[in-house]
């Protein structure tokens, strides 16, 4: 069985839906139709990774703190994990007034720069907003570590001196709400708490923590004092969300089971193509082995001062390249199994072998590709016609459900290349999730025989996921309604447009991996970023490159003249 071409029915029809989702995109863009915002679309970085490490140097360095022999490291990062500030607030106020609030009044993403030597405790770390302003501070040092024993009023003065001659904070606009003192060894501690009058959201308030040690500010902690009661209610709600994610663990694991032993009953009878195994897993490799280079800025992000720094680098070294070989081994387990079942599922159509051969230059006319960059880059203006309303009814109807859940690509921004970074970790998708996808699917077809009976499998996955995850009756029976209609979509695209084509796929997570990570980057405010956000876009835009770049050296070629001898 051949390859069928996307008929011109099929094309004009995928043309149409991608033109009525761009509208979509842009009308809400323009503020005409209900605007879908995502948590930290609004973030503008202004700062780079050096420009940080320079402005906490100064910064310290004005305080009268010495930073001689001090090593440091410099890395983009969030608030916490628990995130149940950012989620309180979203509810109460909605996707916009939160997103303006955490990157203006109370930055969730932050730079942090940290300033070590290895085995000692003391150690200095300086938080800088996206705007390049010191957000944070925090010097823990010995507690037997000389100081001076102040009174709390003195120690207040000191503290409300140092913030207002920072400028970062009025404190006309606090209370003082609490006052801690501890006496240490040789010296006195002190904890002054503040809490801001306005704005009040829900039973929510922001308040600010200053910390005197013996007579220095050593740290303060702007941040928003979530109401006990609903982290309690998220934490049950949380055994919900950690059953499903067990289950997703178990369902891995056994995924992974299963290919391993599929391939030793391949291997026993020779029923693996090697070259296509070894090339793509070595890509993979490879593609790890450039990422943990370019990410070297953060090599010592992690690093414990408890800990000797030759011992860690060791460590980390082994860890990495443990990783590489095991991540190596798998890849060649599961692209082998995956290559070996579709020939065995599907022996009618053509083996994998022959898709991935139309990514060569010589292939780049061909239906397969041409229908591949089709359907590629013009699925993501397609399923907007889906995606937006979605969107438009979580953000308005199930607003108790929503999460503080940031899509931005913080992973890319602390490389010394982040338009390399974002490539890597496109093909990387492409290539990992789908063959992940397709051992799955072969695994049912195989199985179970009939497509509808996989189908059914996918339907009743989604809705066991949402039950378990959903907090009342109707809001079950919305996200189920959503989720049937998610599945309808899929099904429909696969049938009708990705028809076995493996281009299709792999152009359709490149494509919308490198958008978004481009588009993100091309609205910061500074043009290190900004220019590797084109690359990006460039970049995601590769494919149909090369295909016009086919088409035209052909029709060069062709119009060249003819010499007879």
């Amino acid at each position: 069985m051949k390859y069928k071409p996307l008929s011109r029915k099929n094309i004009l029809i995928l043309v149409g839906l991608a033109a009525i989702g761009l509208t979509l995109y842009l009308l809400s863009f323009f503020a005409i139709l209900p605007e879908v915002q995502d948590f930290g679309e609004t973030l503008h970085l202004t700062t780079t990774r050096w420009e940080v490490q320079e402005t906490s140097q100064k910064y310290l360095e004005d305080l009268g703190l010495s930073l001689k022999g001090y090593r440091s490291v410099t890395y983009f990062t969030t608030r916490g994990a628990g995130v149940w500030a950012e989620t309180y607030v979203l509810r109460q106020v909605g996707m916009k007034k939160t997103n303006q609030i955490f990157t203006e009044e109370l930055p969730f993403w932050r730079w942090r720069a940290r300033w070590y030597r290895p085995l000692e405790k003391e150690e200095i770390n300086v938080w800088i907003d996206p705007e390049g302003r010191v957000c944070g501070l925090w010097h823990p040092i010995e507690e037997d570590a000389p100081g001076a024993n102040l009174s709390p009023e003195v120690a207040r003065a000191i503290a409300e001196k140092s913030t207002k001659e920072e400028g970062r904070f009025d404190l006309s606009e606090f209370r003082l709400i609490k006052t801690d003192s501890e006496k240490q060894k040789n010296r006195r501690d002190h904890i002054f708490l503040y809490e801001k009058e306005e704005p009040e959201i829900g039973e929510g308030r922001f308040r600010l923590k200053l910390r005197v040690k013996g007579d220095r500010l050593f740290g303060y902690h702007y941040f928003f004092k979530t109401p006990e009661e609903f982290i309690r209610e998220e934490r049950k709600a949380g055994i919900r969300k950690a059953i499903i994610g067990g289950l997703m663990v178990l369902f891995f694991i056994t995924l992974a089971i299963t290919a391993i032993v599929l391939f030793f009953i391949k291997f026993t009878r020779r029923d693996i193509r090697w070259r296509l195994v070894l090339i793509l897993a070595g890509i993979l490799a490879a593609w790890k082995i450039i990422g943990l280079l370019n990410g070297l800025p953060t090599f010592f992000s992690h690093y414990s001062t408890a800990k000797d720094l030759p011992v860690f680098v060791t460590q980390r070294i082994i860890w990495n390249l443990t990783g590489i070989v095991s991540g190596f081994l798998f890849s060649c387990v599961l692209l082998s199994v995956v290559e070996s079942l579709w020939r065995e599922v599907f022996p009618k159509i053509e083996p994998l072998t022959t898709w991935f051969k139309k990514l060569k230059p010589s292939n780049w006319l061909s239906r397969e590709y041409i229908d591949g960059c089709l359907v590629g880059y013009l699925i993501f203006g397609a399923l907007g016609i889906y995606s937006l309303p979605i969107g438009w009814i979580t953000q308005r109807y199930l607003t108790s459900s929503l999460r503080a859940h940031s899509q931005l690509p913080t992973g890319i921004l602390q490389t010394f290349i982040p338009s390399l970074a974002s490539w890597g970790k496109a093909w990387g998708a492409a290539l990992w999730g789908g063959a992940a996808l397709l051992l799955f699917l072969l695994l049912l077809k195989k199985y179970l025989k009939k497509w509808k009976w996989v189908i059914l499998t996918f339907v009743l996955l989604s809705f066991i996921g949402v039950a378990i995850e959903a907090r009342s009756l109707s809001e079950g029976i919305i996200k189920s309604s959503l989720s049937l209609l998610g599945l309808g979509v899929a099904i429909l695209f696969i049938i009708n447009y990705f028809r076995f084509n493996i281009l299709c796929y792999l152009f359709s997570v490149y494509f919308v991996l490198l958008l978004s990570n481009g588009w993100y980057l091309v609205t910061f405010k500074h043009s290190y970023f900004i220019i590797h956000g084109v690359i990006i876009l460039v970049l995601a835009a590769l494919p149909l490159i090369l295909l016009l770049f086919a088409y035209l050296r052909k029709r060069l070629r062709s119009t060249e003249p003819r010499t007879f001898k």
